[in-house]
C-alpha cells in the first residue's frame, strides 16, 4: 500500500462521473484501506485512472487498458467489488465504473 491521490482520465468507463481531475469526493469508496498501483510501461498501454504516489516519483496505473491481439486486457487496483457489495451512498462509483466496464464496448 501507499499514500497518494488517484486521478481520473477520460474514457467510457467514468461516463457519468467527473473526468480529466483528480478524483474528489465522489470516488471516495477507493481511498479506504491501502491503494496502491501497477508500474507498467507507457508504451502501448492506455492509462484510464493513474496513481501519483507521494514516495514515488513515477506515475503507476491504477485502472489500464492494455490492447493484446485482436482485443483488450483491462487491470485495475482499484477496490471495485468491494462497493459492488455496499449498500453505503459511497459505493455509488464504484458501481457505476463496473456497469461502464460492462457495457463498454470498443
Amino acid at each position: 500500500g501507499t499514500d497518494g491521490r488517484f486521478i481520473a482520465g477520460k474514457h467510457p468507463f467514468l461516463d457519468g462521473l467527473p473526468q480529466g481531475e483528480a478524483m474528489h469526493w465522489e470516488y471516495q469508496a477507493f481511498y479506504h484501506g491501502d491503494i496502491w498501483g501497477l508500474d507498467l510501461s507507457r508504451t502501448g498501454t492506455e492509462t484510464i485512472v493513474a496513481l501519483a504516489c507521494e514516495n514515488r516519483r513515477d506515475i503507476l496505473d491504477a485502472l489500464v487498458r492494455i490492447p493484446y491481439g485482436n482485443g483488450q486486457v483491462y487491470l485495475s487496483t482499484l477496490d471495485i467489488l468491494a462497493g459492488l457489495k455496499s449498500e453505503k451512498q459511497w459505493s455509488a462509483a464504484a458501481k457505476k465504473i463496473f456497469l461502464n466496464m460492462l457495457g463498454e464496448r470498443r
